[in-house]
């Protein structure tokens, strides 16, 4: 799975967040994970539901590629609680 940057920048200012690298900071990455992320690096699972549960299953689909990955595949891996993956 990878972080489609350009939707992840426009979702962070959205939010209110100065850039993406913020709104990394904020759901969990560590200092030097979003530049990896903007090169082509992969998300991890728990960032990705960090996003689905601070904004949905809609923005997830929007601002993440699950390449050979569903978000099916990924609620699976949690308990789902709600709207909220733990």
């Amino acid at each position: 799975m990878k972080l489609r940057i350009d939707k992840f920048e426009k979702l962070a200012k959205h939010e209110g967040y100065r850039n993406g690298y913020e709104l990394s900071l904020a759901i969990g990455c560590g200092d030097a994970t979003y530049p990896l992320l903007k090169k082509g690096g992969r998300i991890g699972g728990g960032i990705v539901a960090e996003i689905y549960n601070r904004f949905g299953e809609e923005i997830t689909l929007d601002v993440i590629d699950f390449e050979n990955e569903t978000i099916n595949s990924i609620k699976s891996k949690y308990i789902k609680v709600g709207n909220k993956l733990y």
